[in-house]
C-alpha cells in the first residue's frame, strides 16, 4: 500500500512538472546562434560533408567552447571556413559581427557573404573591411540564417592563429555567440 502511494505521488509530481514546463527549451526573444565548418584548403573546398560537420549549432556561449574548428596545413597555403549565423530567437533582430584582423603570418584574404568553394571575383559581396573592423551588421527574421566564407592565407611554418568571431544581438546586447577558426601551419 505504501509502495503504491509513493508511486502515485511520483506520477502526480512528474505530470505536474510536464504541465509547468512544456517539452523543449523555453523560447527567448533574442538568441544568436553561430556555427562553423571547415570548407577546405588551398584554392577550393575539396572537403565538404563528413567527416567535417558543422560545429556549434544550438550551442550558445561567449568562449567558443564546443564551437571551434582546428585544422593543420602546410605554410604558404590557404584555408577556407564557412560560418553560419542564425536567429534562434522569436523576434527579428539585427546583429553585429566582431571578426579578426589576421596578422603578418595569417592574412585574411577574403570574407564573402555566402558559401563559396572557389575564389570569387567582384560578383560576390566582399565584407573584408567590415569583418576586420567589427562593423558588419545584418538583420534576420526568426529562424533565418546567413553564411559567410572566410579565406585565410598562411605564410610561415610552426605557427597557430585563432580567429574568434562573435555575433551580438542588438535587441539584447547581452546575448552573444562565439565560434573560433584555428589554423596551425607545419
Amino acid at each position: 500500500m505504501l509502495k503504491r502511494a509513493v508511486i502515485s505521488i511520483l506520477a502526480v509530481a512528474a505530470m505536474s512538472q510536464m504541465a509547468v514546463a512544456p517539452v523543449g527549451a523555453a523560447s527567448e526573444s533574442y538568441r544568436p546562434d553561430a556555427f562553423i565548418k571547415l570548407c577546405g584548403v588551398n584554392v577550393g573546398c575539396l572537403i565538404d560533408g563528413l567527416p567535417h560537420p558543422w560545429v556549434g549549432q544550438n550551442i550558445y556561449n561567449t568562449t567558443g567552447r564546443h564551437q571551434k574548428i582546428h585544422h593543420r596545413l602546410d605554410n604558404g597555403r590557404g584555408i577556407r571556413f564557412w560560418i553560419t549565423f542564425q536567429n534562434d530567437g522569436t523576434e527579428t533582430d539585427t546583429y553585429t559581427l566582431d571578426g579578426c584582423t589576421g596578422n603578418k603570418n595569417f592574412k585574411i584574404l577574403q570574407v564573402l557573404v555566402g558559401k563559396f568553394k572557389v575564389p570569387i571575383g567582384i560578383d560576390a559581396e566582399h565584407i573584408d573591411y567590415q569583418f576586420k573592423h567589427d562593423t558588419w551588421t545584418f538583420t534576420l527574421k526568426p529562424g533565418k540564417k546567413i553564411a559567410i566564407t572566410l579565406n585565410i592565407l598562411t605564410d610561415n611554418a610552426d605557427l597557430t592563429y585563432r580567429c574568434p568571431m562573435t555575433m551580438t544581438s542588438e535587441g539584447d546586447p547581452t546575448k552573444q555567440d562565439k565560434v573560433v577558426a584555428i589554423t596551425t601551419t607545419f
